[in-house]
């Protein structure tokens, strides 16, 4: 969840968007032939790093299902070197040995 929703991917969606816009204002043929939407806000930008997350989850959802893995949603944290303790919203506990 963490390289999805605020970790890796996000940063890299804004950081391409940054990229893009500085082409676009860069580059002549844009310049001279774009007649679109002439500003960028920030939301517009974390508009597209929203859609970037939305689609990595639909994507790493399929993987799961495909793969029959099961999800556990929740705060873990080790008990010991094979076993995860799984706190879930409800304060249920969940542990999970691998």
């Amino acid at each position: 969840g963490g390289c999805t929703h605020w970790g890796t991917i996000p940063s890299k969606a804004l950081r391409h968007s940054v990229s893009q816009l500085i082409e676009l204002k860069n580059n002549t043929l844009f310049t001279q032939s774009y007649h679109h939407k002439q500003s960028f806000t920030f939301a517009d930008v974390l508009h597209h790093t929203e859609k970037v997350i939305a689609k990595q989850v639909r994507m790493r959802r399929g993987f799961y299902s495909r793969n029959n893995c099961t999800l556990y949603f929740g705060a873990a944290s080790f008990v010991d070197e094979h076993t995860l303790s799984i706190k879930n919203k409800d304060g249920s506990m969940d542990l999970v040995t691998g």
